[in-house]
C-alpha cells in the first residue's frame, strides 16, 4: 500500500492545498502485501481524491485510509467530509462503479466519467468499488484489492472471468528462459508489456518461470507471438546474449469450465501459499 499511495501522494497533495484541503494519510499498521497493477491502483486513488477535492468543503480535509477489508483484500478508503450524498446519488455513483458502464452525460458531470474508470480499474485489479454516505460524517468512496496470496488471486480471477462469453476459452501458458541470464524482474516487466488486461500472470512455484493465463486466445499463436517479441525486443536493446524462452502449453478449456481446468492444470498454483516476490507493480 505505501507504494501506491507513495507514488502519488506529492502530487494530490499540492493539489488539495491549491483548494484550501487538506489531505490526511491514515493507514493501518501491518497491511498485507496486494497483487495489483500499479498504474491502475494509482489511477483509481487519483480519480477518487480529485472528486473528493472537488466536493469536499472548503478549509476541510479528505482522509485517505487503507485497512483490511476481510481476510483476503485490503480496501482503500477516500473520505470528502462533505454533505451527505442523496439515495438518488447513491444510485447514480453506484451505477457509475459497475466496471462496464462509462458515463458521459452532463447529469453525472462531476462524478460521472471519473469513478466509472475507477469501477474499471478496481475489477481489472480483481476487486471492486463502493461508495457509503453518511449526514455529519461525510462520503466514503472506496475500492478493494485482492492480497498477493495465490488461492485468493486464482479465486478472484476465475469469479472475473465467469462473467465474460461464455463461449470464450481459457488458456494457459508456462514461460521461461531456456537458460536464464534475466532476472525475474526482467521477465515478468516483458510479460507485463505484452498482456492484456484481461490476462492473470503468477510466477511459477517451482521459481521457475511464470505462468500466464488468457482468455480467448489459440494456444500456438499467443505463444509464436510472446516468443517472437521477446526476440524482438532482445535486438531492440542490443542484448544478443540473452537465452530464447520456452513456451509450454499448459492446456485450453471452454471458460464455463475454468475452474476444473486451472485445478487440473495449475494445481500446483492453487496451494494458499504467499507470494512475498510479487509487489503492487506486478499484474
Amino acid at each position: 500500500m505505501d507504494a501506491i499511495l507513495d507514488s502519488c501522494w506529492s502530487r494530490l497533495s499540492e493539489r488539495a492545498r491549491t483548494h484550501g484541503i487538506e489531505l490526511v494519510r491514515e493507514t493501518g499498521a501491518d497491511l498485507p502485501e496486494v497483487y495489483v497493477d500499479l498504474e491502475r491502483a494509482r489511477r483509481a486513488l487519483t480519480n477518487l481524491v480529485v472528486n473528493a477535492i472537488k466536493t469536499a468543503p472548503p478549509d476541510s480535509r479528505v482522509v485517505v485510509g487503507a485497512h483490511l477489508d476481510g481476510p483476503e483484500a485490503v480496501r482503500l478508503d477516500v473520505i470528502d467530509h462533505g454533505s451527505a450524498l442523496t439515495p438518488n446519488q447513491l444510485a447514480r455513483v453506484g451505477e457509475c462503479f459497475r466496471p462496464d458502464t462509462v458515463s458521459h452525460t452532463k447529469e453525472t458531470k462531476g462524478f460521472g466519467l471519473g469513478l466509472s474508470v475507477v469501477g474499471q480499474l478496481a475489477c481489472i485489479n480483481l476487486g471492486s468499488a463502493s461508495v457509503r454516505s453518511e449526514e455529519g460524517v461525510g462520503n466514503t468512496h472506496s475500492f478493494t484489492m485482492p492480497i498477493a496470496r495465490t488461492d485468493v488471486v486464482v479465486r478472484r480471477y476465475l469469479t472475473w472471468i465467469s462473467s465474460m462469453d461464455e463461449t470464450s476459452t481459457l488458456c494457459a501458458l508456462r514461460v521461461c528462459e531456456v537458460t536464464p541470464t534475466e532476472p525475474d524482474d526482467g521477465i515478468r516487466a516483458f510479460l507485463a508489456s505484452v498482456s492484456r488486461a484481461t490476462d492473470l500472470e503468477l510466477p511459477a512455484i517451482d521459481g521457475d518461470g511464470f505462468v500466464i493465463c488468457g482468455v480467448g486466445y489459440k494456444p500456438d499463436e499467443w505463444r509464436a507471438r510472446v516468443s517472437g517479441l521477446y526476440a524482438e525486443s532482445a535486438l531492440r536493446v542490443g542484448r544478443l546474449d540473452r537465452s530464447p524462452l520456452v513456451i509450454d502449453i499448459l492446456g485450453t478449456r471452454n471458460i464455463r469450465d475454468s475452474e476444473s481446468f486451472l485445478l487440473e492444470h495449475l494445481a500446483c498454483e492453487l496451494e494458499a501459499r504467499p507470494h512475498a516476490e510479487v509487489h503492487s507493480d506486478c499484474r
